[in-house]
């Protein structure tokens, strides 16, 4: 479970896009999510039996805004996850953006959280992972939520099938069955 925050800067009644436009939003991207994680997407694929859900911020609330008109919290640049990892308390976080400039180094859609990880993978509950309004716009959301909630579950970039949803690269929704 992941509670949902936009920057206050991406809120444009005018144009639609109010919280209600963002939960639409989300609960097309989660669903497109589960069906690259569930279902079978070649021969390199393992069905996955995860979910990435919404978790409430408090009774009947999924999604909450966060910042300040032009604090520059929109657009994420080197540092910028310590800044992310303070707001919302404790638990996994996800939070919707304009741009991200820098992620290790490169500009991206999306950003998390790769935990130091020793022996098996696990899914800690304490992390967070950013992705960019581009993802909406390119029609990959669902596999960038995917594929950012995996850094936080202790898995890193493959290199090998374009079906992999771990590529560097927006890729498919495979999944090894070590990841």
């Amino acid at each position: 479970e992941i509670k949902w925050f936009v920057h206050t800067d991406l809120i444009d009644a005018g144009q639609g896009h109010d919280l209600a436009f963002y939960e639409a939003l989300l609960d097309q991207a989660l669903a497109d999510s589960r069906l690259a994680l569930e279902g079978y997407q070649g021969p390199a694929d393992a069905v996955c039996c995860n979910q990435i859900e919404k978790k409430e911020h408090s009774p009947g609330v999924t999604l909450a805004t966060f910042g300040t008109p032009g604090d520059g919290l929109d657009i994420q640049d080197a540092g910028d996850l310590d800044i992310y990892r303070t707001i919302g308390g404790s638990g996994s976080r996800g939070f919707l953006i304009d741009s991200i400039n820098d992620c290790g180094g490169s500009a991206a859609i999306g950003c998390a959280d790769l935990p130091a990880c020793g022996g098996p993978p696990d899914d800690d509950p304490n992390r967070v992972l950013v992705i960019t309004m581009d993802a909406y716009d390119s029609g990959v959301l669902g596999l960038v939520i995917a594929h950012e909630r995996g850094h936080n579950a202790c898995l890193v970039h493959t290199t090998n099938d374009p079906c992999e949803l771990m590529r560097a690269t927006v890729g498919g929704g495979c999944l090894s069955v070590s990841e």
